[in-house]
């Protein structure tokens, strides 16, 4: 990893027995994407732009695509914009040179995919762009299925039963670009858009749709970004930022409407094709469909005040949303609900404050001293973003 440039070379496109192989070695390290045998592909670089981009910012070295491996033009040059998003949100992530041979000729199909986990974000999307999209693309590394090794095929069969009721095709990829990032401590929470971007770029989408996570009135630095994603657009490939426009209440009120969104959901991180309901992921879904009076066989339901335990933990992430169902209690006349939200609430704004009090007191040396004492995985990440403040004033 020590080299003077980020190589990509050898891209090939292998047919197994049950399904082809795109695959490309990455600063000597091989990169491969398992893909449905169906799908008409041909081996270009654009999938293995990203994990590249981010290793070689972080070394503040160039790209090199050395086997003589055709790029998009119009992304070529976007690559310039998505390098100063990214180095306005850190420093520390430098700018460099890609240097790889443009093409206007770029091979399309007619697929338009939707990024597709089973969540509250992607059933949104799905809903409200239900009849132009032909397939659903579920990423391993990106979907839920966290809790065992049966999860990730116990995810693709409750995507594909689901697929199959709707009538469109489902993408399962199975990949180790994840892995390859972690080992290389590269955050995906910085750089899951960009992996999606070019996985779309690369399979010749006609339109590639990933979900939002936040809306434009609460964006902060982000993997997917409105401003990121479109930039991973090809000659003949649209990736679109979808659903920035609603909150996650709001959409959790739109799937609410429509059963049969309602009895696929998927929000757990750590079940493949079930919900735990003891997570913080559950129960704040559980809670919102509570509220709305909404009931879905995938979900266990809230029952009782002792399961807002669950949502005690805030950070700047969730901060937005907590806000939200707080609100939304108080408007259903569930006030003991939204009194606990409310002190959940006030409790993170007071630790948030008291810690921007504690990082201007000790200062920048004694902040070093606690990296040493108490080392968290962040503080020796090679990739990921400066600190940001979220407004609590909500």
């Amino acid at each position: 990893m020590g080299a003077e440039s980020v190589s990509i070379t050898d891209i090939s496109l292998e047919r197994l027995s049950d399904c082809q192989q795109l695959s490309a070695t990455v600063d000597g390290e091989r990169i491969w994407y398992k893909l449905p045998a169906d799908l008409e592909l041909v081996p270009r670089p654009e999938a293995f732009l990203a994990p590249a981009l981010f290793e070689a910012m972080v070394r503040g070295v160039p790209v090199r695509i050395e086997d003589g491996s055709p790029v998009s033009k119009r992304l070529l040059h976007s690559l310039v914009e998505i390098q100063s998003i990214l180095n306005c949100w850190n420093k520390d992530l430098n700018i460099v040179p890609i240097h790889a041979r443009a093409s206007e000729d770029y091979p399309v199909t007619d697929h338009v995919a939707c990024c597709f986990s089973g969540g509250v974000d992607s059933s949104y999307t799905y809903s409200r762009q239900r009849n132009a999209i032909t397939h659903l693309l579920l990423v391993q590394g990106f979907a839920a299925g966290r809790g065992g090794p049966d999860d990730w095929h116990e995810n693709i069969e409750a995507r594909r039963k689901f697929a199959a009721s709707e009538n469109k095709s489902l993408i399962a990829v199975h990949t180790n670009v994840m892995r390859f990032l972690s080992t290389r401590d590269l955050s995906i929470l910085l750089t899951h858009g960009a992996v999606l971007g070019g996985l779309g770029a690369g399979l010749g989408l006609k339109q590639l749709l990933i979900p939002a996570t936040y809306t434009f009135s609460n964006l902060m630095p982000w993997g997917s970004h409105p401003m990121l994603d479109p930039l991973w657009s090809t000659e003949t490939t649209t990736v679109v930022h979808h659903g920035a426009d609603a909150s996650r209440v709001e959409k959790t009120v739109s799937i609410a409407k429509l059963q049969y969104m309602l009895d696929q959901l998927q929000v757990c991180w750590y079940a493949g094709g079930r919900n735990c309901g003891v997570c913080g992921k559950c129960m704040r879904t559980a809670l919102a469909l509570h509220l709305l009076g909404g009931k879905t066989g995938n979900l266990p339901p809230y029952r009782e005040s002792g399961q807002l335990k669950l949502l005690k933990q805030v950070d700047a992430q969730g901060f937005p949303y907590l806000s939200e169902l707080a609100r939304m209690a108080e408007d259903a006349d569930e006030t003991a609900i939204a009194r606990r939200l409310r002190r959940y609430l006030r409790s993170y704004r007071f630790r948030n404050v008291a810690s921007e009090f504690a990082r201007e007191i000790i200062g920048e040396r004694g902040r070093a001293l606690i990296r040493r004492i108490r080392p968290h995985a962040w503080h020796n990440s090679r990739g990921t973003f400066q600190s940001v403040r979220i407004s609590t004033h909500r």
